[in-house]
């Protein structure tokens, strides 16, 4: 998985192993940094094809929680609109997705 691109005031995920690749290490970076207003859509389907089979799926998804409401992109599946709502209604989200 790729840091870059993520913004300056996130640190990269802490929680990558070298010995494990994550599902979405050789994707289309596109796929989780759409253009336009189809975020919603490309979050479903990026989540469908590498964030649930992903092995770094719920530690993917705690980091991206625990990231500023300013995280750009497509995070284990979710849009930065989502997780700000994920914070807002489901506090446990934070600790288990």
């Amino acid at each position: 998985m790729s840091v870059r691109g993520i913004g300056i005031r996130s640190a990269g995920p802490d929680f990558l192993d070298p010995d494990i690749e994550a599902a979405c290490a050789d994707a289309d970076p596109e796929v989780f940094f759409p253009e336009g207003s189809s975020h919603e859509l490309a979050a479903a389907l990026a989540e469908d094809r590498y964030c649930r089979p992903c092995p770094y799926y719920r530690r993917c998804r705690q980091w991206a929680l625990a990231q500023t409401e300013d995280l750009y992109g497509i995070w284990a599946g979710t849009t930065k609109e989502q997780r700000r709502h994920l914070r807002r209604t489901r506090p446990r989200a934070l600790v288990t997705p």
